[in-house]
């Protein structure tokens, strides 16, 4: 009886320290949010919605009445992008590779909004080969693929590196891993994907390699990338893919942003990367370039 009364006592003395806090947040203008990724002969498509403030759990309030023009190295295209289905619009211009573009959305009754990306050219790869790699046994068979990546001259560069199997659609990327040091270290903006089955999260064991061009700049470079699981009877793409500064830097924040939210709750947030003023979001570019690798014999 006597340990009843004070487990009485402990849970009137918890409950009797609960407080009703109220937070006096600011109502946010919604505003405005472009998401678009343009690449080469491709129409142009983006979707419109407005922001939403973040404790909310309403939907994302699409927008359906904007108006949406374009321009492309100066000169305006003709007509409005089409709006296909609700927060959908779609332009039917093919953007090419130097191609500078200049999007202006209008929403009636919020600041105008826009946005310009250049198109990046495709990347130059060469001497695209697979070897036994030297780690390679009678009993543990181990390829990598070597290629050559020709960097442009006297412009900022910024790339994706993936190695996945062939199929329009139900393809799969491979792990694999790169030494380079020109690469993956000592650089402020790689940032290396983990996978998930990554044993050790050291970066040998990787789905996407990114990085800018501050090492190789203007230079070809030899790359080789390790393949962790390789099958003989299937057939495997490289590729490689050349980013806006805006698009890679989008891309990586966005990946910082995913990673195990619950890994450290107290660090800094992080901030995705916009590139939309007068709004949020990202209006950029990429081009790919995918090429088959040679089956080993």
């Amino acid at each position: 009886m006597k340990r009843l009364l004070i487990i009485l006592a402990s849970a009137l003395l918890v409950t009797g320290c609960v407080k009703d806090l109220e937070y006096d947040f600011e109502d946010v203008e919604p505003r405005v949010v472009v998401m678009s990724c343009v690449e080469p002969d491709t129409t142009i498509g983006l979707r419109l919605t407005f922001s939403r403030f973040f404790l909310s759990m309403d939907r994302f309030r699409t927008i359906d009445n904007a108006d949406v023009a374009l321009r492309v190295n100066g000169q305006p295209l003709p007509g409005a992008a089409v709006m296909t289905s609700s927060g959908d619009y779609t332009h039917p211009y093919r953007p090419q590779a130097g191609d500078r573009l200049e999007l202006s959305v209008q929403v009636p009754g919020k600041p105008a909004v826009s946005a310009s990306t250049m198109v990046p050219g495709a990347v130059d790869i060469t001497d695209l080969r697979m070897l036994e790699h030297p780690s390679s046994t009678a009993d543990n068979p181990v390829y990598a693929i070597r290629f050559t990546l020709h960097d442009p001259a006297n412009e900022d560069n910024y790339y994706f590196i993936r190695i996945r199997t062939d199929g329009a659609q139900d393809y799969q990327y491979c792990n694999f891993s790169c030494g380079d040091y020109l690469i993956n270290d000592g650089i402020d903006l790689a940032y290396i994907l983990e996978s998930p089955d990554s044993p050790d999260g050291d970066g040998d064991n990787v789905q996407l390699l990114a990085f800018p061009d501050d090492n190789i700049a203007g230079r070809s470079h030899e790359v080789e990338l390790k393949i962790a699981t390789y099958y003989r009877n299937t057939q495997y793409l490289l590729e490689v893919t050349s980013l806006s500064r805006d698009r890679y830097l989008y891309e990586r924040t966005t990946y910082l942003y995913d990673d195990d939210p619950f890994e450290s709750l107290f660090s800094e947030p992080v901030q995705i990367h916009s590139n939309i003023s007068g709004g949020i979001g990202i209006f950029a570019a990429r081009n790919r370039s995918i090429l088959p690798i040679p089956i080993q014999p």
